[in-house]
């Protein structure tokens, strides 16, 4: 398939951040750009909930929502790179435990 450039306009400091962000990730700003376009066509929407919520009611439903799927138990960590996180997955699940 042929590429084709996306040009954006950021503040700079997010920009910084979120480069920064990708890199922890094991990804450059482009690939995580193109995962979040791919995800938004597959399901036709944006994949993450827009709200009006203050950043305390934000970060407090996250955190609910992070103990539904077990990462507040301490079962599940975010590591640097996607294949750490594949194993971690697959040892949760050998047993057919749910989280």
């Amino acid at each position: 398939m042929p590429q084709t450039t996306l040009n954006i306009r950021i503040d700079a400091e997010l920009k910084k951040q979120f480069n920064s962000l990708c890199s922890e990730i094991g990804m450059n700003m482009s690939t995580a750009i193109s995962v979040f376009a791919k995800k938004a066509v597959r399901e036709r929407r944006i994949p993450f909930d827009l709200t009006a919520d203050s950043q305390v009611e934000q970060s407090k439903n996250k955190l609910d929502g992070n103990k539904r799927i077990g990462v507040a138990k301490g079962k599940l960590h975010v590591p640097k790179d996607f294949a750490e996180w594949d194993k971690e997955v697959e040892e949760l699940f050998e047993n057919g435990d749910i989280i």
